[in-house]
């Protein structure tokens, strides 16, 4: 149906450019995009709630009430939330019906996904009713040489530092900034060999934005063979082994050594595309597609990846005894916008993306984990006392750094208003005080920021 003219309100370009702005979304649902009797509507979230005993139970919160990321500040979302979101059928749906639901999260979403909904939502005027991926694919372009303008002089940088590069590696240090040229510019390259980790890593992020999670679980368990060490080293290829990937691609009565490595490969994944076409996801058949070309020795054309980057080169350099020049390319490498920090970085990853992926992947850096107060990695006890909440995002960057150092990027009142928050609950008994009292401890200690607990003794 076509989207008609609403004149409830005047959109022009001054509020488009405040759009981003909270009080710019402030509008009626039914003075948006549609009459109140076009309205998508999504079925209401379940808020059961239990006392805080386990780390499930503490995320379980975010369900019943707002709770601030500690680092950030932003409300969070459970991932039953976003489920039922992605399950009702919004993320596919008409951009009009999209764009209106959104505005529901608006708190939520961090500023690069913001930026994003914006600019879809800006479109939804003039293309009610294409879907987000095709919304992204109108705005590819535009961001795609924006983004370039940036990206290509770091790599040009990067290349100038190879006379600085020890002689041994230098030429794969070279080619590997040649290739990342050839993905940003989106040309066709004959890859030296198949990254199977990076194959899977890339498959996990796809499958969690699919619907259907039995599928998503197959074509899992399908590409974790890939990185088995008989397709990476110069191990022999087994019998067992081969009639193990057999069996998983439901292949029957066939000789298990007439199969070379490349075969077994090319089986797991073309066994990975069936399931993608059953789903009707383009971007997993697409890669699985390039992986096989890559596998085949045949010419691809790969996106861009700063993490693939990043780890390569930081792999290839990390005993290079110029400590100076490791961080001069470190430097630059964190210079590279991406989906995280860049509206166009964002747009360009998911140009191939399907719509739900999509509409995911921009509510996903809000989603609550659970935060190690002292990493685990640092002996860090996997208790309720050293738990924090904080958004997958935030969660992320931090990884296992010193907290005393991260916490200095972010205002000191998140923390506060955090905590102030789980007093609440403390006073509501869904928090035992002393669990409360010692997590207020472990951050002191571990961050060094002062937490005031005064509102604990409060009526």
């Amino acid at each position: 149906m076509q989207c008609p003219k609403i004149n409830l309100f005047s959109f022009n370009n001054k509020n488009a450019n405040q759009i981003s702005a909270k009080n710019s979304y402030d509008y009626q649902r039914n003075s948006l995009l549609l009459p109140q009797n076009d309205v998508f509507v999504k079925s209401s979230p379940d808020i059961s709630f239990t006392a805080i005993l386990s780390g499930g139970d503490f995320k379980n919160l975010v369900k019943q009430k707002k709770i601030h990321c500690i680092y950030c500040g932003r409300p969070m979302l459970s991932n039953k939330q976003v489920d039922e979101l992605k399950k009702s059928g919004i993320f596919s749906s008409p951009i009009r019906y999209f764009a209106q639901e959104m505005f529901n999260y608006l708190d939520y979403l961090h500023p690069t996904e913001k930026e994003v909904l914006k600019k879809i939502t800006l479109m939804a005027f003039d293309y009610p009713d294409i879907r987000l991926s095709e919304a992204i694919k109108k705005l590819y372009f535009k961001a795609n040489n924006e983004l370039l303008k940036e990206q290509i002089p770091i790599l040009n940088q990067l290349y100038g530092l190879s006379a600085k590069i020890p002689q041994n590696i230098r030429k794969h240090y070279q080619n590997l900034i040649k290739i990342s040229r050839y993905r940003l510019e989106e040309k066709a390259y004959i890859p030296d060999n198949f990254n199977a980790k990076e194959f899977v890593y890339k498959t996990k992020r796809i499958c969690s934005s699919v619907k259907d999670e039995h599928l998503a679980s197959k074509i899992l368990k399908l590409s974790e063979p890939l990185t088995h060490p008989i397709f990476t080293d110069k191990l022999p290829l087994n019998k067992k082994f081969a009639e193990k990937i057999l069996k998983l691609c439901e292949i029957r009565n066939a000789d298990a050594e007439k199969f070379s490595k490349t075969d077994l490969q090319l089986l797991l994944l073309d066994e990975m595309k069936k399931y993608a076409e059953i789903l009707d996801r383009r971007d997993i058949v697409d890669l699985c597609e390039t992986a096989e070309r890559t596998i085949e020795k045949k010419p691809v054309k790969v996106k861009f990846s700063n993490k693939s980057l990043e780890r390569s080169l930081m792999q290839m350099i990390e005993d290079i005894p110029n400590h100076k020049v490791k961080q001069k390319i470190y430097s630059l490498l964190q210079r590279l916008p991406n989906s995280e920090t860049s509206t166009n970085a964002f747009i360009a990853k998911h140009q191939f993306a399907d719509s739900e992926a999509i509409g995911y992947n921009l509510l996903r850096p809000s989603i609550v984990t659970i935060e190690h107060i002292r990493p685990k990695s640092l002996n860090g006890a996997n208790e309720l006392y050293n738990y924090a909440l904080s958004c997958e995002r935030d969660n992320g960057r931090r990884s296992n750094s010193d907290l005393s150092m991260f916490v200095i990027q972010y205002s000191r009142k998140n923390q506060q208003k955090y905590f102030d928050e789980l007093i609440t609950e403390v006073k509501r008994r869904n928090l035992d005080k002393t669990t409360f009292l010692r997590m207020v401890k472990t951050f002191q200690k571990e961050s060094g920021v002062n937490i005031d607990t005064s509102k604990l003794n409060s009526k």
